[in-house]
């Protein structure tokens, strides 16, 4: 979707200033979809699951990739935070699936260790 100079897709990560109450940071968060009709994007932040980002506040966008680096707690969708199924592809790479019916995600975790 054309936002603003940007072309954005769900997946896409977008650095912004996000503008609350509390606080004017520069932050950088994966965009899960966009608010109603509008062309703002969502993504999750400070415990808001779809908080919208105008888009004069988007400073940088990162087309999507489906490679994430492995960590020490159990993989969750990066895109909705749901609980996922995988394979092991090799010795260092696991390819996932998110079990939300409205998600599905796929992506692969890579041990960078």
């Amino acid at each position: 979707m054309k936002v603003g100079k940007f072309n954005i897709e769900v997946g896409d990560r977008i650095t912004f200033k996000a503008c609350t109450r509390y606080s004017n940071n520069k932050v950088t968060r994966k965009v899960n979809g966009f608010w109603g009709s509008t062309d703002s994007p969502t993504v999750r932040y400070e415990g808001w699951s779809d908080f919208a980002v105008r888009p004069s506040e988007i400073m940088e966008v990162h087309p999507q990739s489906n490679e994430y680096i492995m960590g020490d707690q159990p993989a969750t969708c990066p895109l909705c935070g749901s609980r996922t199924e995988f394979i092991v592809l090799g010795k260092k790479r696991e390819q996932h699936k998110c079990l939300d019916p409205d998600c599905k995600y796929e992506f692969v975790l890579v041990d960078e260790s």
